[in-house]
């Protein structure tokens, strides 16, 4: 990673009253922090700022998300009730944060996401792209890496290829490969990041790109494909799933090595070779890695 402190662009924070932090592994029990290292100075100004605001919400919030994106830093609260009521709060936090400052509000439970001060997204500038990203959707956290995590992986598409991008997101790998490749096919649950997907591939004309909003399943991956591109949670992607993939060549993007092992073995009983494996140092100061592994048949 090129830099081992303040590379994360997005951190949840729960709040209690005035203690805002993390929960203690393996409990609910709130650990108050004055900062966190892991985060740049702006996003933790914003956090002393949500700190200092939060307790006069007019109802519950519970977290707070933090984001920088390339065009603006934008707070997300997480609220037990109605986020329409957090307007004048959000308007006041926005002011009390400063620059170009965006707070949006998500009802806990729901997938809609409402812009109380600004536009509910920011934009992230990634392989030369920006990419709308919205207050519920997946980006990586750790832009230097994700960078070199592109790099890898655009090299496995050849000109005129067929490609199926599974657990899609707001739609980097796919418009990425959408340059070389004839047809991709983009597979996404989240409705906020299809939204985000939708949006970035009328930004970048892709024509060629087709996104479903759709949970991934043997339904959705059907017939023969070039290249297949899995970046799943951490539960890795459905056994169902693997047994019916049909790709000469799967590109698997995972944050979990014991998952992303239990996928590989029943790949690799279905004939497929694992050519390379890369890891990635996406989490400096934890022990998580991103790994990418490229199979072939």
């Amino acid at each position: 990673s090129p830099l081992e402190f303040g590379y994360r662009t997005t951190a949840e924070f729960h709040i209690q009253g005035r203690r805002v932090g993390f929960n203690r592994e393996g409990s609910h029990d709130l650990v108050d922090i004055d900062a966190c290292p892991l985060i740049s100075d702006d996003m933790n100004r914003a956090l002393a700022m949500v700190r200092e605001l939060a307790p006069a919400a007019p109802g519950t919030i519970e977290s707070a998300e933090i984001r920088a994106g390339t065009d603006a830093l934008q707070v997300t609260l997480y609220a037990q009730d109605d986020p329409r009521g957090y307007r004048i709060l959000a308007d006041e936090l926005a002011a009390a944060i400063g620059g170009e400052c965006r707070v949006a509000g998500v009802r806990v439970g729901s997938d809609r996401t409402r812009g109380l001060h600004g536009q509910p997204h920011v934009h992230m500038r990634l392989a030369g792209q920006q990419f709308r990203v919205s207050a519920q959707s997946f980006f990586q956290v750790n832009l230097g890496v994700a960078e070199r995590l592109c790099e890898a992986v655009l090299p496995v598409a050849s000109r005129g290829a067929r490609v199926l991008d599974l657990f899609a997101g707001v739609g980097v790998f796919g418009l990425l490969l959408a340059d070389v490749a004839d047809e991709v096919v983009a597979v996404e649950s989240s409705a906020p990041a299809v939204a985000d997907a939708d949006a970035n591939c009328a930004e970048f004309a892709a024509d060629n790109l087709r996104v479903i909003q759709a949970e991934v399943s043997p339904d959705v991956v059907g017939g023969a494909w070039d290249v297949a591109v899995l970046d799943p949670p951490r539960a890795g992607c459905p056994r169902a799933v693997l047994e019916v993939l049909d790709a000469a060549r799967v590109v698997y993007v995972s944050c979990d090595p014991s998952t992303l092992a239990r996928d590989l073995k029943a790949l690799l009983a279905r004939g497929y070779r694992l050519d390379t494996v890369q890891l990635f140092d996406m989490f400096p100061q934890t022990f998580h890695i991103e790994t990418l592994a490229v199979l072939s048949r």
